[in-house]
C-alpha cells in the first residue's frame, strides 16, 4: 500500500493517483493543506517541500524482514 500526500488542484498529484489505480495499487491519499501538522510532517521530517509525497507502507516487524531479504 501506498500513502500519497497531495494538495488540491495538483497536476502531479493527480498522475501519481491514477498511475496508482492502473497498476492496481492500493492507496491512501492524505491532502496537507488540511491539516498545518500534516504539512509540517511532510516537510520538516519527511524533508520534502513539494508534491506529491508518496511513501510505501511496508507494514510491521514481519513484513519489513521479508521486504529486505527480498531486496539482498
Amino acid at each position: 500500500m501506498y500513502v500519497v500526500f497531495g494538495r488540491e488542484n495538483c497536476n502531479y498529484c493527480e498522475m501519481a493517483i491514477n498511475a496508482l489505480e492502473e497498476a492496481n495499487q492500493e492507496y491512501i491519499y492524505k491532502g496537507i493543506d488540511i491539516w498545518d501538522g500534516l504539512r509540517d510532517f511532510v516537510k520538516y521530517d519527511l524533508g520534502k517541500t513539494t508534491v506529491p509525497v508518496i511513501v510505501k507502507v511496508i507494514g510491521g516487524w514481519n513484513d519489513i524482514e521479508k521486504h529486505l531479504e527480498e531486496i539482498e
